[in-house]
């Protein structure tokens, strides 16, 4: 194992002037490296995953301008290889630089808390008290809430319903059990963003779990050549729903490529 650490640390070295291109003024290369590298050590078993995975999940945890401390960002292993998850803190950083929302926070709902969601000709309302002394029981709900600049409130609420039917699609299983409050906020966020200004680097970071979930994002068109078509049948997974949707899938017999519509 020492040998591994020894030859990742020298990849991360060379690595340098790459880290650099990417990374956001705050963030220095060195910090980056060094952050990385105790995440690394903290976690051996990502050492001998397939350390292609592990340097492009580097890369990219760069790319979104966070670091893997576990607080914004996470190197977690999926299957043999390493993926890179932004976690809700970093997700809420990466939206209050955009200066396209106020404010912006996730919070998951326990059993002792009192909490209301409704919605008059006023918009949406929420109020939430959570219980800090006592026990708070099992989780029953989860919520992300927004103010853009221009005063407008939204707000997003998954039951516990929603949620399993999130997870239950998810090729994640282990991830969602390591993390499963961050994967619960993640969700309830990625649910509102859909109703949100946001900019196409934010998108993006909240987008980085799609690896997790088996689904196509943009449907091929279908060829018009019908009568050489055969017509099966594929599911297509939204991961932020856990809808399951049935579409018809054409295969030409000439070149036997799946197509959806």
């Amino acid at each position: 194992m020492s040998n591994a650490i020894a030859e990742v640390r020298s990849q991360l070295m060379t690595m340098g002037s790459e880290f650099g291109k990417v990374l956001p003024d705050h963030v220095t290369i060195e910090k980056f490296q060094r952050v990385t590298l105790t995440a690394l050590q903290r976690s051996p078993d990502l050492l001998a995953c397939d350390r292609k995975s592990l340097f492009e999940s580097v890369m990219a945890c760069a790319q979104d301008g966070l670091i893997p401390d576990g607080r914004e960002a996470a190197l977690t292993k999926f299957g043999n290889k390493v993926a890179y998850l932004p976690m809700v803190a970093g997700i809420l950083k990466k939206v209050r630089q955009s200066g396209e929302l106020s404010t912006i926070t996730a919070q998951v709902v326990y059993e002792a808390d009192q909490f209301r969601y409704w919605i008059d000709d006023q918009g949406e309302h929420l109020d939430h008290h959570p219980e800090i002394i006592g026990d708070p029981g099992q989780p029953k709900a989860v919520y992300a809430m927004a103010r853009t600049t221009d005063g407008g409130v939204y707000i997003e609420v998954l039951r516990m319903a929603d949620i399993q039917k999130i997870k239950a699609a998810s090729r994640g299983g282990t991830i969602w059990n390591q993390w499963q409050d961050q994967m619960m906020k993640k969700s309830a966020i990625r649910r509102l963003a859909k109703r949100l200004p946001m900019s196409t680097d934010v998108e993006s970071v909240i987008s980085r779990d799609d690896q997790f979930y088996p689904y196509q994002d943009t449907p091929k068109q279908a060829t018009k050549a019908v009568e050489a078509l055969t017509v099966t049948k594929a599911d297509i997974v939204d991961p932020d729903t856990g809808e399951v949707t049935e579409l018809n899938v054409v295969e030409t017999e000439e070149t036997n490529e799946g197509e959806l519509f």
